[in-house]
């Protein structure tokens, strides 16, 4: 609780004042906990629990007042195996504002329960209307022995569980007989366990395994009666079948279904059933229902049904009469409400020409002809009924006369007559026997226009119109006047053109009077001997049936023959501005369509235009020799296209080509060499131009000479014209660039001192475009490409000691060629050695080199010995630091090697390993290891005694001694068992924490205290204590705090 306090105080001037002030005095009462009992068979986690005060905290234990806490989880699952049997104890206690409690006890067992499983059985599988059996459960026939089961004080129960582990009981009873709850509108199978729990059982009552049992329900599914179409009365009953059949199918009749389960009454079994005349046969809806019968079990019903609906009456019909030739009329039939007419050729035919109440019959021969109908009335069929259908005859043609069968356009009109049976009527129609005239005997004809004119007359008999008798008469339209259009000819044409009109009836004369008939038809030639150089005119007229037209007249035009001349120069050079051509013509253009062709068969050049000066380099470009043709056309007659044309007029025209270009002699100049003049195949008259020099140097010669005495790497340019000694006409320019190359200089980059048996060691020169390098090396070493793309490297692995040369040659792309050598001293490796000793100090070794390294050497041409001494240095890695084997914790100098020990301290009690590696001035390194071991003396003292106040130094502190040490933990305790000091502290294997006797920053009283320690030593060993005089030895004693 909480105390209040009165005190006073006085300072150091003698001022007294008192005070008051609280004290929290906090008590912790022990938590109560819960034990943990379980069977091995049940492998249960081992769970135990401590009940606390709010916001407690908890500490569990192994023992009851000392020890480390295992854990602060609550509930706490222990690290204890529940698959073995156990009987053990954990301590709890709680601690609240920082004030622990004392410990209390929780209790695990685990214990192997001797229970056997039971025996269990039940009735499966049932059908789900049946009643739920019940299980039934006896003791195991091995825990009935005299030596297995206790003695009954309490009778032994039997738990039923849905699970096979964990869960609670569904039943518990002593039977073992219980009939389980289930949902059996649903077909499945459901599990059961039982176990035996008998509380008879030492040390404590417990459960014994489970056994499984298993009930199935049945449940059959019902099918489905497939649906029949509804019959009508006296036709055989329909099959009925199903869907959904996996067993047996049951067949019962009735109008209300079987009552469930069916398991009697059927009238049949089978897949489909089809019920009897007896059975069914009367009008109306009768049911039937399928049991499905699957396992013994059977479905609820499943309803079907079968519809007999009733014949009809016969329709009501209607016949038609119609006369040949006409369209068929219908006959008709009057069905019943909602009812369908089908009719048919015969009484007995067995398909229908029509389904509907009115049919229009396909005959045509006259007679009377008999159908048939009937109705059908929901799917059912009544009585065929006949019905009549008559087809007169119609009367033969009127016989026609017809004043005159062609008349002119301009003359009379014609009269037809027409003689038919006796008491007929005539029909007078026009020709497209549809358009009613008169139903007179005789029709007169009025001639509005020519043609032929047909009409048709017909006799009507007993309702009867017959064929209709057709009679023309042709009006003669007088001919229309002919027009022929007039034509031109050129002088001297041969062939003379053709006139026509279109019409063969066409006469053609010679004269105005129409007296002199050249010729009749649709077209006209004129005759050539009655053409001169003078238009000749003719005359023209039409005649049809004694009918003819008026005259008309057209002329044939005679033209002058053109003529044409051309002027212009016949040659050019292909590079020279060429010349124009004229065309001088007779007579003058006066036509916009007059024109003059221009052509040349040797190029593309074709043009029609009114131009009279063409631009010869518009169409001749390239060098040859052209035929220039030329011709005059004078429009004749515009709308014929009709053309006077001259004689073509032919100009000859030559473009000469360039000179051949002359051919200089490729030459290589390569920096350094002497310069020789150039040469060039052509004429003497070759001009050369130097255009990169300062001024331009020109020169007329087939040799051009250089005024330098050396040119520097680059490209000298030149441009060169030839001339034709015919023609006049120069060449094309000749550019030729004179490439001055730089001369080839090779360097061999690359390590000239390498270890034996380095690889891919890369030597190179500086690559040149278009240079070709040969590489090779002496005594047989290996020197190859990794790459074919890059030639100016290669890759070398080094075998044996020596001397050795690599040696490129440089070709350049101007063939320039020079090579670079270098020799490379190829250094054996070293080969490190060392002896080991423990000269007496307990961490102390010494090393001994024993390194051997060998020079490189070789016989000269002069048969004289070359050598190199190699020197080297060791680097040492004493095994000290696990963490990095690598590390080099000495390097000895070359200079210092002579001296041949090296000791080294600090080693503790064990095995280590040490390497040295020795790296010689080639670079070349190698390694060599060995183990050693290192025994070591090892020891812990610890005082009985200390008082923080005395004057020495050495006795102040609680302070255990020891060497060597690896691992030290030391607790100090008070009578009461409370922990006032702890450390772990070691360094370079000393114990170095020390206790000055205080708690918290407190003194503490004199007293003795309890001390317990462990310690391992850098050999592995545990300390053993101190004697305990029984010889044995204790980890544990006391020490006197004095004050």
């Amino acid at each position: 609780g909480i105390y209040t306090v009165d005190y006073t105080y006085t300072d150091a001037k003698g001022c007294v004042n008192n005070d008051q002030g609280n004290v929290l005095v906090q008590f912790t009462e022990p938590p109560t906990t819960e034990d943990h009992t379980s069977m091995i068979e049940l492998n249960e986690p081992v769970v135990i629990k401590a009940n606390t005060l709010p916001d407690a905290t908890v500490n569990w234990y192994k023992e009851e007042t000392a020890g480390a806490s295992l854990s602060t989880q609550n509930p706490w699952t222990t690290d204890d195996n529940p698959r073995v049997e156990v009987e053990k104890s954990y301590w709890a206690s709680q601690t609240v504002h920082g004030c622990e409690s004392k410990r209390t006890e929780a209790f695990v067992s685990i214990i192997d329960c001797p229970v056997p499983a039971p025996i269990v059985s039940i009735e499966s599988p049932i059908c789900n209307y049946e009643d739920t059996p019940e299980i039934q459960a006896t003791v195991n026939p091995t825990w009935l022995t005299s030596e297995g089961r206790p003695a009954s004080i309490v009778a032994p129960e039997f738990r039923v569980y849905t699970q096979e582990t964990g869960g609670a009981p569904i039943e518990t009873n002593t039977t073992g007989v219980y009939q389980p709850n289930i949902d059996k509108t649903k077909a499945g199978t459901h599990k059961f366990w039982v176990s035996e729990y008998n509380e008879n059982v030492t040390p404590t009552g417990c459960e014994g395994p489970r056994t499984a049992i298993v009930l199935d329900i049945y449940r059959t599914a019902p099918v489905i009666v497939n649906s029949v179409e509804p019959i009508c009365e006296k036709e055989s009953n329909p099959s009925l079948t199903v869907t959904g059949k996996m067993g047996d199918i049951e067949w019962h009749l009735g109008t209300t279904p079987p009552t469930h389960p069916a398991l009697t009454g059927s009238v049949w079994t089978g897949d489909s059933f089809t019920p009897s005349d007896a059975q069914i046969s009367e009008v109306g809806t009768h049911k039937v229902y399928a049991v499905h019968k699957v396992n013994g079990c059977v479905s609820e019903a499943a309803e079907g049904t079968i519809t007999i609906k009733p014949i009809p009456d016969a329709p009501d019909v209607t016949g038609s009469e119609i006369c040949d030739g006409d369209a068929n009329k219908q006959i008709c039939a009057t069905p019943s409400t909602g009812g369908t007419v089908s009719w048919f050729q015969t009484a007995t035919s067995p398909t229908a020409l029509r389904v509907a109440s009115c049919y229009t019959p396909t005959v045509t021969n006259v007679d009377v002809h008999t159908f048939y109908a009937l109705q059908e009335v929901n799917g059912c069929k009544s009585e065929r009924v006949p019905v009549q259908y008559q087809i007169k005859p119609n009367p033969v043609e009127p016989i026609i006369s017809l004043s005159s069968p062609q008349v002119c356009e301009y003359g009379e009109n014609p009269l037809f007559t027409a003689n038919g049976e006796t008491g007929s009527t005539i029909k007078w129609y026009q020709n497209d026997g549809k358009t009613f005239l008169s139903d007179e005997t005789t029709y007169t004809h009025v001639i509005t226009g020519h043609g032929v004119f047909t009409y048709r007359a017909s006799q009507v008999v007993d309702g009867c119109e017959g064929k209709q008798a057709p009679k023309s008469v042709e009006v003669i339209k007088t001919p229309p006047i002919p027009s022929v259009e007039s034509k031109a000819i050129c002088e001297g044409d041969t062939i003379l053109p053709v006139f026509n009109s279109g019409d063969a009836r066409t006469e053609w004369y010679r004269d105005e009077g129409t007296t002199d008939l050249l010729i009749l038809g649709s077209s006209f030639t004129p005759d050539r001997s009655i053409v001169s150089n003078k238009d000749v005119r003719f005359y023209i007229k039409t005649r049809d049936a004694g009918c003819e037209s008026d005259t008309s007249s057209f002329v044939l035009q005679v033209i002058p023959k053109p003529q044409i001349t051309l002027i212009g120069e016949s040659q050019k050079c292909i590079y020279d501005e060429g010349p124009t051509l004229q065309a001088e013509v007779t007579p003058a253009i006066a036509h916009a369509k007059d024109n003059i062709l221009w052509n040349s068969p040797q190029a593309t050049f074709n043009v029609e235009s009114q131009t009279v000066e063409v631009e010869l380099d518009d169409y001749f470009t390239q060098a040859g020799k052209y035929d220039v043709r030329v011709q005059y056309r004078v429009l004749a007659n515009e709308r014929l296209a009709k053309y006077c044309v001259s004689d073509f007029a032919t100009h000859t025209y030559t473009v000469n080509n360039f000179a051949r270009q002359p051919i200089v002699i490729n030459k290589t100049i390569c920096q350094g060499e002497n310069i020789q003049p150039l040469q060039a195949v052509g004429s003497p008259k070759i001009l050369w131009k130097a255009l990169d020099s300062e001024p331009e140097i020109m020169a007329n010669s087939t040799t051009y000479i250089f005024d330098n005495a050396e040119l520097t790497p680059g490209i000298y340019r030149f441009e060169l014209v030839d001339f034709d000694a015919k023609t006049g006409c120069r060449s094309q320019v000749v550019e030729y660039p004179l490439e001055v190359f730089p001369a080839a200089n090779p360097t061999i980059y690359g390590r000239d001192s390498v270890c034996a048996f380095d690889s891919e060691v890369r030597y190179y020169t500086h690559f040149v475009e278009g240079s070709e390098y040969i590489w090779n090396i002496t005594n047989e070493q290996t020197m190859y490409v990794k790459d074919d793309s890059y030639k100016n490297a290669r890759y070398v692995d080094w075998s044996n000691p020596g001397y050795d040369t690599i040696r490129v040659t440089e070709i350049t792309r101007g063939l320039c060629i020079d090579s670079a050598m270098i020799v490379v001293k190829t250094a054996p490796y070293p080969e490190p050695y060392f002896t080991w000793t423990l000269p007496g100090a307990q961490n102390v070794v010494e090393f001994r080199d024993s390194t051997i390294q060998d020079s490189i050497w070789a016989i000269n041409e002069f048969g004289e010995l070359e050598r190199d001494i190699i020197t080297y240095d060791l680097a040492w890695n004493f095994g000290k630091n696990l963490t990095n084997l690598q590390e080099i914790d000495s390097l000895i100098t070359y200079e210092n090697i002579n001296n041949p020990y090296l000791r080294v301290g600090g080693y503790q009690w064990g095995d280590w390993v040490v390497n040295v590696m020795a790296i010689n001035s080639f670079g070349c390194k190698s390694s060599y290891s060995d183990n050693i071991f290192v025994k070591i003396q090892t020891g812990l003292h610890v005082p009985n005694a200390f008082a923080p106040m005395n004057p020495a130094h050495g006795v102040r502190y609680f302070q255990p001694k020891g060497f060597n040490l690896n691992a030290m933990e030391v607790w100090v305790y008070d009578v009461w068992g409370n922990l006032v000091w702890y450390s772990d502290e070691v360094e370079d294997g000393n114990f170095v924490g020390s206790w000055n006797g205080t708690y918290n920053g407190k003194p503490l009283k004199s007293d003795m205290y309890i001390w317990k320690i462990e310690a391992n030593f850098m050999d592995g060993q545990k300390w053993k204590g101190i004697p305990n005089g029984r010889g044995g030895y204790n980890t544990y004693g006391s020490v006197m705090l004095i004050r």
